[in-house]
């Protein structure tokens, strides 16, 4: 009985400490690399509402925490073209879809630091409330229309282009964004909040 209500002091006393344990990003769990870390998003999005596709071009500055020869992150349903690393060209790119996983095999390690990843891309804008997605709208004047939404949480990002997902990884990102109708832009469907230069964590 004793030893019972010992073991139940000493874990009573143990609680506190496991509660205030400072965060540290290298402990916490996730299915990505951490030695490769996203810190700037440069995006430009052209969704055409017709064809229900994203068109897009995206460059992302990345700290290198160590030496590596690899990239990961996450996508689904987007393919990747003219991928380039530092500006040379990267021909070692696989995308699983089935694991909503890119992985670039850079030809040599590359140095810790400051690196660039960029490329463009083709994705698809969905009927589900996931990523970015149409819905029926009804204009003021009673004619039928649709809208461009978007839904993010928890990992839906990766549906709208290919990035770093979980949450520990904050970044900055700049997004200017067209709409094309029937191959003619809208003014009127141009995201100006998507302008703005903003701290967010997907």
């Amino acid at each position: 009985m004793l030893k019972i209500v010992a073991a139940s002091l000493l874990l009573a006393l143990a609680l506190p400490v496991l509660a205030d344990a400072p965060y540290a990003f290298d402990r916490t769990p996730g299915r990505l690399p951490k030695n490769v870390v996203p810190t700037d998003y440069d995006l430009t999005l052209i969704p055409d509402i017709d064809k229900k596709q994203i068109a897009g071009h995206e460059s992302v500055k990345l700290n290198f925490r160590a030496p590596s020869s690899m990239i990961q992150f996450d996508s689904e349903d987007e393919t990747l073209s003219d991928v380039r690393f530092d500006g040379q060209p990267i021909r070692n790119v696989v995308t699983d879809n089935s694991q909503q996983l890119t992985t670039v095999t850079l030809p040599a390690v590359a140095a810790a630091g400051r690196h660039t990843l960029s490329f463009t891309y083709t994705g698809l804008i969905r009927s589900d409330v996931r990523g970015l997605f149409v819905q029926p709208f009804t204009l003021p004047d009673g004619k039928p229309s649709q809208i461009l939404s978007s839904a993010f949480e928890p990992t839906d990002a990766r549906l709208m282009f290919p990035c770093w997902t979980s949450r520990h990884f904050a970044h900055a990102f700049r997004s200017p964004s067209r709409c094309h109708r029937n191959g003619l832009q809208s003014a009127t469907c141009q995201s100006t909040a998507a302008r703005s230069r903003a701290r967010r964590q997907l």
